[in-house]
């Protein structure tokens, strides 16, 4: 593995870390990533320093995220794996939608917050909605500007 490599995987794990991948994965989709054509588990285990089985289990799991593909050579009975060019953007629009699904989950399911009692609250349960209805108007501006950037996004890539 060269220097290049080895940086760039370093980056990517402590990046990957902060959203909570695991430093393996992160190590196989940055290697794979930064490769010229697809390979096989045996190289990829052989560069990254770990088990073929090792990495058999690891490149199923992100299989399974979508972040990688399988392809065979004609006449090859073993699979070569890779990840193409628009990997960046397509995991961030993925992230995004996750984001956008999960404040619209929350703005369907705040207002039905305290419905029943809303008369005769004492004091801090009138604060507390409060809060909630604060809340939900920044859920609702945070839902807007993800809908926003994935816009953008995919306007800008289907341009490219």
């Amino acid at each position: 593995m060269n220097k290049i490599e080895k940086e760039f995987i370093s980056l990517f794990r402590q990046n990957a870390s902060f959203v909570g991948v695991h430093e393996d994965i992160s190590s196989i989709v940055a290697f794979l990533y930064l490769q010229p054509s697809p390979v096989t588990m045996e190289t990829i285990a052989k560069e990254l320093g770990y088990s073929v089985s090792s990495i058999c289990t690891k490149l199923k799991f992100i299989e399974q995220l979508g972040m990688i593909k399988k392809t065979r050579n004609p006449g090859s009975k073993k699979i070569y794996f890779f990840i193409d060019d628009s990997f960046p953007s397509s995991t961030f629009l993925k992230i995004v939608a996750s984001k956008i699904q999960l404040t619209e989950r929350l703005l369907l399911e705040i207002p039905k917050l305290g419905q029943s009692k809303k008369q005769n609250l004492d004091s801090k349960a009138t604060y507390q909605l409060k809060k909630i209805e604060k809340y939900y108007k920044e859920i609702k501006f945070v839902n807007k500007a993800l809908k926003e950037i994935m816009d953008s996004m995919k306007r800008k890539l289907s341009m490219a």
